[in-house]
């Protein structure tokens, strides 16, 4: 369950969209961060599905810097969140679609599409957001989504950004967001219409979902314009000095029955910059921390890093 924040170009500090997201997959999902090479792809190789089947790959794969979940036991999916060579972003919320009961939201629809290969697919191929936005809608006609009942996908480059919801049976509405505008996504549609026609409406109107939303919306309408720090900031929020704000009787604000934004549970925590100016490897540059962001450091990951060291 994620917090996403995306933030049009002319609300943003650096002129640029900047897309902040928080992962909460649980299962215990650790995260890391890894470097994936661009590379060319041999003749007739496909894309292999975790529910079956399979999808036809470009002629070369973009190099991409992204958050992947660690040990693939406890959940069969890969990445998170990240940005690729040609500045294209991706981060992912899951919702809930109506008619699908809790105890099926995660069953393998056979040959469909989980959100995580998703985000791999389009960090590997997308040359732009409205190119990336394309791509999802035909593929999720044509193959469906797997192992979820419901998700959207945030998918932005450094002038325009998208929100692309998802339902199963190859349903699916994507919405520009405005240039002047900063979006919000907890673990709900907003997409007028398909919010109504889709969601589920206990999910849609449930205070796990809308105290974030509220909230941020909030916070973010006071700034005239939304910096990466700003955005480092909302993203460690457990609403203290507000009447959102709980804490246990030892002092924690985490554990109490309010959904905070900063979570005890974060595995991947980031801010995701498609950047213009200079050469791709140093503009695209990604902000990461592996744990509660309310106590952790955000560490910036440029496209073009070579590695990343284990210690």
């Amino acid at each position: 369950m994620c917090t996403t924040i995306v933030v049009g170009r002319n609300r943003s500090a650096t002129g640029r969209v900047i897309v902040a997201h928080s992962e909460e997959l649980g299962r215990n999902s650790a995260h890391r961060v890894s470097v994936v090479p661009a590379r060319d792809v041999a003749a007739g190789e496909r894309f292999p599905l975790h529910s079956g089947g399979d999808v036809p790959q470009p002629g070369r794969l973009a190099r991409h810097v992204c958050t992947r979940i660690f040990d693939k036991r406890h959940y069969p999916g890969d990445h998170t969140s990240g940005i690729n060579e040609h500045g294209v972003a991706v981060a992912n919320n899951m919702s809930m679609m109506r008619g699908v009961p809790e105890s099926a939201m995660f069953d393998v629809v056979p040959g469909g599409v989980i959100w995580t290969e998703f985000l791999q697919l389009l960090l590997e191929r997308a040359t732009s957001a409205s190119e990336g936005v394309a791509f999802v809608g035909e593929t999720c006609e044509r193959h469906g989504l797997s192992c979820d009942s419901g998700t959207m996908i945030a998918v932005a480059d450094a002038d325009e950004a998208w929100w692309v919801e998802l339902a199963r049976e190859g349903h699916w509405a994507a919405e520009r967001v405005g240039d002047n505008e900063v979006s919000v996504r907890a673990n709900c549609y907003r997409i007028p219409g398909f919010a109504d026609s889709f969601g589920d409406p206990a999910n849609q109107q449930d205070r796990y979902n809308l105290d974030r939303h509220e909230f941020l919306d909030l916070r973010l309408s006071a700034l005239p314009t939304v910096s990466v720090p700003a955005l480092m900031a909302l993203l460690r929020e457990v609403y203290e000095g507000t009447p959102l704000y709980q804490e246990r009787p030892d002092g924690s604000p985490f554990g109490t029955g309010v959904r905070t934004i900063a979570r005890l549970n974060t595995e991947g925590c980031t801010v995701i910059e498609p950047r213009a100016g200079s050469a791709a490897r140093l503009a695209h540059l990604m902000w990461c921390c592996l744990s509660t962001s309310l106590t952790g450091v955000f560490v910036p990951f440029h496209v073009g890093v070579s590695r990343v060291e284990v210690h």
